[in-house]
């Protein structure tokens, strides 16, 4: 899944203007298994912050 990258540029530049204004972000990512909740969070934190395969579900 690929995700427009004009997107993901202004999700981190909300969350680095929400971090200045309160110092901490909690951010809930809700959805059914195997949709790609996973896949998301690595994506906008460009890391592999969470298990990611195909197939069946990886995380609990």
């Amino acid at each position: 899944m690929q995700f427009d990258s004009d997107l993901i540029q202004e999700i981190k530049n909300a969350m680095d203007e929400a971090l200045k204004r309160r110092g901490m972000a909690n951010i809930l990512i809700a959805g059914k298994t195997g949709v790609g909740k996973s896949t998301l969070i690595n994506s906008i934190f460009q890391g592999n912050l969470a298990e990611t395969g195909q197939g069946k579900p990886v995380t609990q």
